[in-house]
């Protein structure tokens, strides 16, 4: 996240220097997506994330979906103002970007990670009214163990943690 925020300090100092009206799309999406990122780390806090468990699920799937596609979104306005500068089309410079090798090999990466799962049978072993414990059988035959933990109200009203 560090060479995040560099990137957006340099790119505001760039565009200070010298302001052009097509580049404040490409400044304005790395604003986004680092407020987005904020947002995904303070709800990954531990009493958010007790207290609010369902709120902290939904933010952190589909928020974390939403950042791959501004970043492919600021890629493509990248693109497009540093094609504008050396004065050839979008069409010809979008394959020699680096740019585009950058995030297709991240974005195979996170999908590969994801369609993983759905590959598996799993039965799941109720062990109380807050944890499961989902077996998985993997293609491979090894056996996949893991313990995940809902937060339920306890006995006294409280949340469990």
């Amino acid at each position: 996240m560090v060479w995040f925020v560099l990137y957006i300090a340099v790119s505001t100092r760039d565009y200070i220097r010298v302001p052009n009206r097509d580049g404040s799309a490409t400044l304005a999406m790395p604003y986004i997506l680092l407020t987005m990122l904020v947002f995904i780390l303070t709800t990954a806090y531990l009493c958010f994330r007790v207290m609010f468990h369902d709120y902290f699920e939904v933010v952190q799937r589909f928020s974390g979906w939403a950042s791959l596609i501004v970043f492919w979104i600021h890629n493509g306005f990248a693109v497009d103002d540093a094609a504008a500068q050396e004065g050839v089309s979008t069409d010809l410079y979008t394959p020699k970007s680096s740019n585009l090798r950058f995030f297709c090999i991240p974005t195979i990466c996170i999908f590969l990670f994801w369609s993983q799962p759905h590959r598996c049978d799993g039965y799941p072993e109720i062990l109380s009214d807050h944890v499961i414990r989902p077996l998985q059988i993997p293609p491979h035959g090894s056996l996949l163990w893991s313990q995940v933990f809902y937060p339920g109200p306890c006995s006294n009203g409280t949340h469990s943690q």
